[in-house]
């Protein structure tokens, strides 16, 4: 039985629009406001398009799922389906040195029974998918979730760059606090109130803000970047909990950068203070996040590998319950 993409969109979270081409279905983190402030930054546009935080998620009966899945704009060669049932990975479909427009047919058999079935769409690709097929006759129920989590960021926020990409720390927090993700992630971002909407129709319970890095290496001065982000950003989530993350230590924020105008833990007390004049904005100080070693980090430096996300995120959601705890 094949499910029309005007229903199949109803069971994915992670996305606040949809697009139809060749009968593929693309979920889209942005608004058509974003997408088209967006669309003027050839560096930024193409990873926009990208599937980060994008489940499809529902209950069922099924026992085999197939779906056809295409791959468009990318920054990486690779790219990973993850299947978790019953809140266990079981399955995933991964493979590399992919090239633009490669369309792959995805199959998988399940247990006999009802089950919690959730499938991550790749992080790191725009990814479409069509002929989404279970058996005749199965039901697809929507999946009931606790709460709604906007998150905003740069590369480690949009998940760069796991090998698994459910285990991105949005996409684990997600799970572990039962709740639908936006991830309006950028690689490569920085602070900018542009690309804040107003219009956003994700109604959010808590609001993570992940930037900075990009900032600090490019010397910009977010005194006055990222005061008129904090501004926008309050005035819109006035009455929402938002929390800050510092930028995660760096293997090379001791060297000497061409760019940056103040070293980088200078540069993290400077966005630290920064957030102390908004009553709705806690600091999360993510500094011994990631250990400091180059094996937690894919490149070596910067981005936390699949191990570095999963510390990365307990520690996250410890330091937030604590905060919690703090503010009772």
């Amino acid at each position: 039985m094949v499910i029309k993409n005007n229903d199949l969109r109803n069971y994915m979270t992670g996305a606040v629009r949809f697009e139809d081409c060749d009968g593929f279905l693309f979920p889209r983190r942005f608004t058509k406001n974003q997408a088209d402030y967006i669309a003027n930054n050839d560096f930024l546009n193409p990873r926009s398009k990208m599937s980060a935080g994008v489940v499809l998620e529902f209950i069922t009966d099924t026992q085999k799922i197939a779906f056809d899945a295409i791959f468009l704009e990318t920054s990486r060669n690779y790219y990973s389906f993850c299947v978790y049932i019953n809140d266990i990975l079981e399955r995933s479909f991964s493979e590399e040195n992919i090239e633009t427009g490669r369309q792959v047919r995805i199959e998988f058999e399940l247990k006999k029974g009802v089950k919690k079935v959730q499938i991550y769409f790749p992080n790191l690709f725009e990814t479409g998918i069509r002929n989404f097929c279970i058996d005749d006759n199965s039901v697809m129920r929507k999946i009931e979730k606790g709460k709604n989590i906007l998150f905003f960021g740069d590369s480690i926020t949009h998940g760069y760059a796991t090998k698994f990409t459910s285990l991105t720390y949005a996409n684990i927090l997600s799970r572990e606090l039962n709740a639908v993700v936006l991830n309006q992630a950028v690689a490569g971002d920085v602070f900018n109130y542009k690309n804040l909407d107003e219009k956003l129709s994700f109604n959010p319970d808590m609001i993570f803000v992940a930037y900075g890095t990009n900032d600090w290496w490019h010397g910009i001065d977010i005194t006055k970047t990222a005061q008129r982000y904090f501004d926008k950003l309050t005035k819109i989530y006035s009455q929402k909990d938002i929390y800050v993350i510092l930028p995660i230590y760096r293997l090379d924020c001791e060297d000497e950068q061409e760019r940056a105008t103040m070293p980088f833990c200078e540069f993290r007390n400077v966005l630290k203070n920064l957030c102390k004049r908004y009553e709705n904005i806690t600091v999360i100080d993510s500094w011994d996040f990631v250990p400091h070693f180059p094996e937690f980090y894919e490149d070596g430096y910067l981005h936390p590998n699949d191990m570095g996300f999963i510390l990365y995120s307990e520690n996250l959601k410890k330091k937030v319950e604590v905060e919690k705890c703090l503010q009772n």
